[in-house]
């Protein structure tokens, strides 16, 4: 397993913000990469922007890779569509289950935390676990790697 550290673009935020990517054997000849973030909370979309275009640039478009966390963005922020139209896909969304929310763990008012794959991977039996050891629900996803 490679694993590297990247630091995301710091603007009007006071908090510096980062990934992490660790490339995984499978066996075989096969391998997945998955890139971990947390965005800029109590930031504005725009500010994020530069810090999802760098989470892209760092996944350079590999195929068979997961890219998931606190991304501190809603369904629809432009910071969000920005995955998508790279060619990614949510695994909350391709599982019909876009309206489960994910903050806070004591009363759900949003939906912040992602997982998005590329092609090569389908999603199945997505839930949000209820507990409150974190402020944030986990997101738990079968992912299965086609091919």
């Amino acid at each position: 397993t490679n694993w590297s550290f990247t630091r995301l673009p710091l603007l009007n935020v006071p908090m510096g913000r980062s990934l992490i990517q660790a490339d995984i054997d499978l066996g075989g000849g096969k391998s997945i990469t998955i890139i971990n973030t947390h965005l800029s909370a109590y930031a504005s979309t725009d500010d994020r922007v530069p810090q999802v275009q760098k989470v892209i640039e760092t996944w350079n478009k590999s195929p068979r890779t997961l890219i998931m966390g606190d991304m501190n963005a809603h369904p629809g922020d432009t910071d969000m569509q920005l995955f998508l139209d790279a060619g990614l896909t949510s695994a909350q969304d391709a599982t019909g289950k876009a309206d489960l929310l994910t903050f806070s763990s004591a009363e759900p008012v949003e939906r912040i935390d992602w997982i998005f794959g590329t092609a090569e991977f389908s999603f199945k039996d997505f839930e949000i676990l209820s507990t409150q050891a974190s402020d944030h629900l986990p997101l738990l996803v079968t992912v299965d790697l086609n091919g």
